[in-house]
């Protein structure tokens, strides 16, 4: 029992020993640099790092970084200047005004659709609407055309870009058999499942309101 006893505490005070001097080598930031922010744990690494990315940032000949980290250096650079910035803003709302035929990265049920005017897709789950109802797609993460695309960070705001859509049908899918099997144990099983499906048929996309 006492053997035992000084066994585990000398193999405690080992194993602390060596997670110190792997700190002390290897710090935490550099192992797991997204535990920086919540610890407040600072590596020689990212110090670099943060320093070469500031140099090449101030450098006149190189407006885009070559190396990005994004724990060390979370804010994305200023790559354009105001004035290209107004000149690309203008151009898209003079496109806006007349924009063709556009398409939509929609957000349903937790999957994203790309769609366009009158297309029609199967999205999983029940909407809680009749059929035949015009609803209004919320979560839109891209909308464009064929010289412009506005993306969202994550989604584009409401007054933004509108897509509505008209619920055609709500129907299950077709049987999907589950078999389990386990052998020499007398154990079979046979079991069925069919999601939930909702049929829609996109009716508009459009964008509302001149960007800033």
């Amino acid at each position: 029992m006492l053997l035992n006893t000084m066994f585990k505490s000398n193999f405690r005070t080992i194993s602390l020993t060596y997670r110190f001097l792997q700190n002390t080598i290897y710090p935490m930031s550099h192992q797991k640099p997204h535990l920086n922010a919540k610890f407040g744990i600072k590596s020689i690494h990212a110090e670099s790092v943060k320093q070469k990315i500031q140099s090449e940032l101030k450098s006149p000949s190189k407006t885009i970084p070559s190396y990005y980290d994004r724990y060390v250096f979370p804010e994305p650079p200023t790559l354009i200047s105001e004035n290209e910035h107004n000149k690309v803003i203008s151009k898209v709302n003079e496109i806006v005004k007349d924009p063709g035929r556009l398409f939509a990265v929609v957000l349903i049920s937790g999957h994203q659709y790309k769609v366009t005017t009158n297309d029609i897709i199967s999205t999983i789950g029940y909407i809680q609407a009749d059929c035949g109802t015009r609803i209004r797609l919320e979560k839109v993460g891209m909308v464009g055309g064929a010289d412009f695309t506005l993306v969202g960070r994550p989604i584009l705001k409401r007054n933004i870009v509108k897509v509505e859509a008209t619920i055609i049908e709500k129907t299950p899918s077709i049987d999907v058999i589950i078999k389990r099997f386990m052998r020499r144990k007398s154990f079979e099983r046979t079991y069925k499942f069919n999601s939930l499906h909702t049929i829609l048929r996109i009716n508009s996309i459009e964008v509302l309101q001149d960007l800033e």
